[in-house]
C-alpha cells in the first residue's frame, strides 16, 4: 500500500505538527501528496476556505484570498525556529496582578502548538489590537526584536486567523461579526 504526504488543521489529529509553521503532516495511507513545502503550509488555509465555500462565504473574497495565498506562500519559508505558540493569544487569555500589573499566568492553551512566533503575534493584533495603531505599537515595543519581512508574514498568519474566525462564527449562526470579519479579509487580500 502506497504512503502519501496528507496535512490536517494545526490543532486537529495526532501527528506532531511540522517544527516551524505547526502545520501536522501526516504518513497515511491514502493521503494526498503535497507538491511542495509552500502547498504543505498553505494546507490550513486552503482547509479554512473549503469551510468557508460551505458556508457560502463570499465567492470574489475567496478568489482574492487565494490569489494572496498563493503569491505570499514563500513567505512560510522564513518560518525556521519553531516556538511554543499559546495560538489564542488575547488579552481575555493572560492573568495579570491588577495591583502589579505582572503577568501571572496564561489559561485556555488547548490549542498550543510548535510554530512561528509569529503566528501568536498574528492572533492578537487579529483579535485585540482591531487596527488600533498605539496598541500595536505597543504589542510590538513589548514583544522583542523582530525578524527580517515580520510584518508581511505576520500578516499572511492573520489573513489565516480572520478567516478561522470568520468560518467559526458562520458555522455557530453568529452572524453580527461577519461583514466587518469579511472587510478585515479583504483589506488584507487586496493588499
Amino acid at each position: 500500500m502506497e504512503t502519501r504526504l496528507r496535512t490536517t488543521r494545526p490543532t486537529a489529529g495526532k501527528d506532531p505538527p511540522h517544527p516551524a509553521t505547526g502545520v501536522r503532516v501526516s504518513h497515511r495511507p491514502g493521503a494526498r501528496p503535497a507538491a511542495d513545502e509552500r502547498r504543505v503550509h498553505a494546507a490550513p488555509v486552503r482547509q479554512e476556505l473549503e469551510e468557508f465555500d460551505e458556508l457560502q462565504g463570499d465567492p470574489v473574497l475567496r478568489e482574492d484570498i487565494t490569489q494572496y495565498v498563493e503569491q505570499h506562500a514563500g513567505l512560510f519559508a522564513a518560518a525556521t525556529t519553531p516556538t511554543l505558540c499559546h495560538n489564542d493569544f488575547h488579552e481575555g487569555n493572560v492573568l495579570v496582578d491588577p495591583t502589579t500589573w505582572q503577568v501571572n499566568g496564561f489559561i485556555d492553551v488547548e490549542n498550543a502548538i510548535a510554530a512561528d512566533p509569529l503566528m501568536d503575534l498574528a492572533k492578537t493584533e487579529c483579535y485585540s489590537i482591531w487596527s488600533n495603531a498605539d496598541k500595536l505599537a505597543g504589542l510590538v515595543a513589548g514583544y522583542g526584536e523582530l525578524p527580517a519581512g515580520w510584518r508581511e508574514r505576520s500578516m499572511l498568519y492573520r489573513l489565516y486567523h480572520s478567516l478561522e474566525l470568520w468560518d467559526w462564527f458562520k458555522s455557530i449562526g453568529t452572524v453580527d461579526p461577519l461583514d466587518s470579519i469579511a472587510g478585515d479579509l479583504a483589506a488584507i487580500a487586496r493588499s
